[in-house]
């Protein structure tokens, strides 16, 4: 019974209250307002509370609304992984596209540098505004696959390559004796083997290049002159040997088993060697012939390959005999 009449006395209260409301915006006076207009009042106020929109509702409301906004995602959604350069020194490129609007994790891979074809990469990613997303996973692999491949071993290099650069690299020699005077000139050009050099896992591609294929031949010559302690009639043609080294860098061979190679960056040791033999002019004995190699192998050893070993490892087929 209390309960009842402490419920009429709020709502007379409040349906009072929105009378004198009413009044105030110029509607009524609230003298003028009748005892059915307070039912009515009192009667949607009820109706009010009953309904999904009511006062007594509206307290729950943000939490049910913030529940709603919670999105369920994968942030690798918005990832994109790429693989550039070939294997093995290939490197990963993250980048993250932004897909929900900004930028909600920041990813980051175990692994980005010195990968090769067969390698996997794990991704983190580190999330935030929780409040809003649910993330599906946190952590991604993603393997690396389908990149060109430098040649690692000199086996691999393809039969076809190899006579293109031994074609180019007699063509080249060619053309450096048609410069020599006095008749002096190329006799034979022999290949006797390869110096082949592929870079260490911790090499620095910005400066040294992923693998060297080098040519070696064995050059004679007829060379017209004289020695420099000769009398200077002396002069006579004289038989002499040097050697001359040839360079590919960066081979790779393609997914479809295709070589790639840059020919125009084939080029011959620019190393001067001086000749036992000297021009003779208006009598007088000038400075030595010169050679664009070596007079001997070891000094073209030391200098394409033993000099490289902290960066290279290698193989070597030359043979002076061969």
């Amino acid at each position: 019974m209390k309960t009842t009449t402490l419920r009429k006395l709020t709502a007379g209260i409040t349906a009072l209250c929105l009378c004198f409301a009413m009044a105030s915006c110029g509607k009524k006076d609230p003298e003028d307002i009748t005892e059915e207009e307070a039912n009515q009042v009192l009667e949607e106020l009820d109706n009010d509370k009953e309904g999904n929109g009511g006062y007594e509702n509206r307290s729950a409301t943000p939490e049910s609304s913030s529940k709603a906004e919670i999105q369920e995602v994968d942030p690798f959604e918005s990832l994109t992984v790429t693989f550039e350069g070939a294997s093995p020194f290939a490197v990963a490129k993250l980048k993250d596209n932004e897909k929900f609007g900004f930028s909600v994790c920041s990813f980051t891979a175990d692994k980005t540098e010195k990968l090769k074809n067969g390698d996997t990469i794990k991704v983190t990613a580190a999330c935030k505004a929780p409040d809003k997303f649910n993330f599906t996973q946190t952590e991604k692999e993603y393997k690396v696959e389908g990149l060109p491949s430098y040649i690692t071993k000199l086996a691999d290099v393809p039969q076809e390559l190899m006579d293109k650069l031994k074609k180019q690299a007699e063509d080249m020699l060619t053309a450096e004796g048609a410069k020599w005077k006095n008749d002096n000139k190329i006799v034979e050009k022999k290949f006797i083997g390869n110096y082949f050099l592929i870079g260490k896992e911790g090499i620095d591609l910005d400066r040294w290049t992923a693998n060297d294929i080098c040519l070696v031949y064995k050059v004679k010559t007829s060379m017209n002159g004289v020695t420099e302690d000769q009398e200077r009639d002396a002069w006579k043609n004289h038989e002499e040997f040097y050697y001359a080294e040839f360079t590919l860098s960066n081979v790779t061979i393609m997914p479809d088993g295709k070589y790639a190679a840059d020919l125009s960056k084939f080029k011959m040791a620019d190393n001067e060697a001086k000749s036992d033999y000297c021009d003779l002019v208006a009598g007088v004995v000038h400075d030595s012939y010169k050679y664009k190699g070596y007079r001997d192998l070891d000094s073209c050893f030391n200098d394409h390959v033993a000099s490289m070993a902290d960066n290279y490892t290698y193989e070597n087929t030359v043979d002076d005999k061969a």
